[in-house]
């Protein structure tokens, strides 16, 4: 006797994808834009949690919005581009929110890669700001994406664009938001990546969003008549900053331009200045810019390993770190080229009124090369140690340390970041031999090598490349 399911055949592939059950979708899908769906809001609306939006290479100049969807992916390849528009609109109206970006995540968590975002130099074209990304109450991970042309052509208004925007206020009615940014390029905007909590009069200083920002290469647009900055974290964020490439914001005159920026954004609102949650700058390469890196009440804050450099002639320029707050440890930076290293502030600013005095920073092991004033320590600020800072000019590799014992050697050297080192070996000052060659990503790099027993001493010099 046949077996009556012979006489059923499998389904194709692509049925398959699209099978439902009475309880929703199977499993996950991919939505393709335009082959399914001709519009990418179109694809968003229809899918559901897991689903992968893949839009194919092409130009794109529609507004998207996506709300309520947990663990969607929209991704993207090369060439392709969401533009803004002159006809753009507040697309989270409908929510309650003003706000004209050309792709919204509100509360919902989602992955986006792989796309281009081109603002056209539109900003100042919308009664508010311009945004390229948009995340409100939302989250997820923000990858090897582009951001480019957020800012207004002629005009120094620093509110005109921004690359990315994100904050979650409590009347999002979310919880606490994370959010990863890494690999992504940012050139020519205004902003790059401006990241906060909820600094509204009610909940200024409660810690609403967590954030790492890694990886990313952010390029300003030089000289510029207004305020300009790369990274600009406000109240209620705490997470890393690690090993990101921010150059060229620059303004002209007095006008301040940081690479990256920490303080309270909206002390108008309530009145008051408002510390930080705790922060970690990590690894991060900081060059040309007019200001490199202000922090104003980081309370418990940590920047290490970070390079600091200013070759920008003619700008008014206060130092490569300017800080205020309790416990912050400043260790392991290589500072150069600017007329002061570090600043630690006093709260008498007149931009930064009603902080209190630094206090308690600890200041370990910094380099300062060609640098005639490496710290700045002002009244009333207090000091909890300050050892290991070396100045020197010019800056030349060194090991810090070198030990041997067992056969083995293990040596620390001290160079710039991105700069290519061979560490070399010798027995008697005339052949040498490499045994690492090795591109800085943080100051300090610990190399083991193992000896061979050719002599009774071996001596070790590193070269930069």
């Amino acid at each position: 006797m046949k077996n009556p399911m012979s006489r059923l055949r499998p389904l194709p592939l692509a049925t398959m994808l699209l099978c439902v059950t009475q309880f929703g979708r199977a499993f996950a899908a991919e939505l393709h834009v335009p082959v399914q769906y001709p519009t990418i809001q179109q694809a968003v609306d229809a899918a559901v949690s897991g689903d992968t939006v893949r839009i194919a290479a092409g130009d794109y100049t529609e507004q998207v919005v996506v709300a309520f969807k947990t663990g969607l992916t929209l991704a993207g390849g090369p060439g392709t581009v969401l533009h803004a528009s002159p006809g753009m609109r507040a697309t989270l109206a409908a929510y309650g929110w003003s706000h004209y970006p050309v792709c919204a995540i509100y509360r919902s968590d989602v992955v986006v890669s792989g796309l281009h975002f081109e603002g056209g130099s539109l900003g100042g074209s919308f009664p508010v700001t311009l945004d390229g990304l948009l995340l409100l109450g939302g989250g997820g991970v923000v990858t090897n994406c582009t951001f480019s042309g957020f800012r207004a052509v002629g005009t120094g208004s620093s509110s005109a664009a921004r690359a990315v925007y994100c904050y979650n206020w409590v009347n999002t009615g979310t919880g606490l938001v994370s959010v990863t940014f890494t690999g992504n390029t940012f050139t020519n905007n205004i902003t790059a990546l401006r990241l906060a909590g909820d600094p509204n009069s009610a909940n200024p200083g409660q810690l609403r969003l967590t954030v790492r920002v890694h990886g990313n290469t952010i390029i300003g647009f030089g000289p510029y008549p207004g305020w300009n900055a790369g990274i600009f974290l406000n109240c209620g964020v705490t997470g890393d900053v690690t090993e990101n490439f921010v150059s060229d914001f620059v303004a002209t005159g007095s006008v301040i331009a940081p690479a990256v920026v920490a303080y309270d954004g909206s002390v108008s609102i309530h009145g008051r200045w408002v510390p930080l949650q705790p922060l970690n700058f990590d690894g991060n390469t900081l060059t040309n810019n007019g200001h490199i890196m202000i922090l104003i009440g980081a309370n418990g804050s940590r920047i290490v390993n970070n390079k600091f450099t200013v070759a920008v002639p003619g700008v008014d320029s206060w130092g490569g770190l300017q800080v205020s707050g309790t416990n912050v440890q400043v260790a392991n930076n290589n500072f150069a080229d600017m007329p002061i290293g570090t600043v630690l502030l006093n709260g008498t600013e007149s931009w930064v009124p009603s902080i209190p005095p630094a206090a308690n920073i600890s200041l370990i092991g910094n380099w300062f090369c060609n640098v005639p004033e490496p710290i700045l320590v002002k009244p009333q600020v207090t000091v909890l140690q300050e050892h290991g800072s070396e100045t020197n000019f010019p800056f030349a590799p060194r090991f810090q340390s070198i030990t041997s014992s067992n056969g083995v050697t293990q040596a620390l050297l001290r160079g710039w970041h991105g700069d290519s080192y061979v560490i070399e070996t010798s027995t008697n000052f005339q052949h040498w031999a490499p045994v690492h060659t090795n591109r800085m990503t943080l100051p300090l790099f610990e190399l083991e090598h193992t000896n061979t027993p050719v002599g009774p001493h071996r001596f070790y010099r590193a070269l930069k490349q």
